[in-house]
């Protein structure tokens, strides 16, 4: 988890308040997300940190193209929170 805040571009990396993870179940490239979210951006960066798909959800499920195989770093950003981790698809 990353904490972003925007109006100074600075990262913060701690907060005092606590943090819901989403939580999300893979089933091939469909994506379904657990608990409730709300609006979110999700975004898939390669090893290089290239932005391979970016899509703004407000579903709980997301179809990943099936062209995107291998391994990525997953972003779920929620308001000024960035949740992160690898997938392999």
């Amino acid at each position: 988890m990353k904490i972003i805040d925007p109006q100074s571009g600075i990262d913060r990396d701690k907060s005092r308040t606590m943090h819901y993870f989403p939580m999300v179940e893979q089933h091939g490239n469909d994506l379904y997300f657990i608990n409730d979210m709300f609006v979110c951006d999700l975004i898939l960066l390669d090893e290089n940190g290239e932005i391979v798909y970016s899509v703004n959800l407000n579903e709980d499920k997301v179809s990943l193209p099936c062209s995107i195989t291998g391994i990525y770093e997953l972003q779920i950003i929620i308001d000024d929170i960035c949740y992160f981790c690898k997938i392999n698809l």
